[in-house]
């Protein structure tokens, strides 16, 4: 998997964003925001991951295209604790 949109909508409060950034700098990688987008950013090994909110959800994909299914896993796992709820992958 070299993509996801999570369950993390637009419709998110100060104290979540607030919270979503805690979760950003707690993952391997941590960049921190673009200077052109704005857009929260890692690096990997293999590749660069950016982050998006999106209509659909926190959308996270990875240039050139990798596998960071266990990347993604971690941040699920890391988000529902911090935020309270189960996040996921919205396509499965």
């Amino acid at each position: 998997m070299h993509e996801a949109s999570l369950n993390i909508h637009l419709a998110m409060d100060d104290t979540t964003g607030e919270t979503l950034e805690k979760v950003y700098r707690q993952l391997p990688g941590w960049q921190g925001y673009d200077a052109y987008d704005n857009c929260p950013r890692w690096r990997l090994p293999q590749c660069e991951v950016i982050a998006s909110v999106e209509p659909a959800g926190l959308h996270l994909s990875s240039f050139p295209e990798a596998d960071i299914s266990a990347w993604i896993t971690h941040f699920c796992q890391v988000a529902s604790s911090e935020l309270g709820f189960d996040v996921h992958d919205a396509a499965e």
